[in-house]
């Protein structure tokens, strides 16, 4: 089974209003939310912060300043911290041909009605498609493009996928000669980057005991 990690939003490299959406947060939760995750500029942090990127969206739960239900199942499925090929300059990792409706509405700062139009509107190949379907420019969206080019497509924002998760099942049987042997399950998942001109890459990877329960990082 195959998934597109691009599909979902990168909460390690989402900006306060981006990070309000997708969770449903106030902004000040946000803003301490992003004061725990690098700087999206790349600057380096002060010897008086703390700042690390979540490795799984699971991390998320453990924070004291979310809401205990934050992290519904539904919420979870957006939300991914592997689709970027570069943490220190990201992008492309959000891919708007695929996105969930609440990826998009967070992504361009749209209601739902809108997202529905930029979703029928997909496969969306231009800026010029994506600006026509949401019905506003570029400068409007929660990822904003470059400021040497305001009416250019944000860097984080892509028509195409470079980061996928793949999981396998297999059943196996201890002894195929006894008629009562019970298969059990393996499970083999893992999410695999597509950086251009390179060989793929595998940024995670979960192959529990044989007969254990698997535990999902997202």
């Amino acid at each position: 089974h195959i998934t597109d990690e691009s599909a979902r939003m990168n909460v390690n490299l989402a900006p306060p209003a981006v990070l309000m959406s997708i969770l449903k947060i106030d902004g000040e939760r946000a803003r301490q939310l992003r004061e725990r995750l690098p700087r999206l500029d790349g600057s380096a942090s002060t010897e008086n912060e703390n700042r690390r990127w979540l490795s799984s969206v699971d991390e998320l739960a453990s924070l004291p300043l979310l809401p205990a239900d934050t992290l519904t199942p539904e919420r979870r499925a957006d939300l991914t911290t592997f689709s970027a090929l570069e943490m220190k300059s990201p992008a492309g990792f959000v891919n708007l041909n695929t996105a969930s409706k609440p990826v998009l509405e967070a992504a361009l700062a749209v209601t739902p009605d809108v997202a529905d139009k930029v979703m029928l509107a997909r496969p969306l190949t231009s800026l010029d498609a994506l600006v026509a379907a949401a019905g506003k420019g570029p400068d409007t969206f929660n990822f904003k493009p470059a400021a040497d080019d305001p009416g250019g497509m944000p860097k984080e924002l892509a028509f195409s996928s470079r980061c996928f998760r793949i999981r396998s099942t297999a059943s196996l049987t201890r002894n195929n000669d006894d008629p009562n042997a019970k298969p059990i399950q393996s499970i083999v998942e893992a999410v695999v980057q597509f950086p251009e001109n390179e060989a793929p890459r595998v940024v995670y990877w979960n192959e529990p005991p044989v007969g254990a329960a698997s535990t999902t990082a997202k």
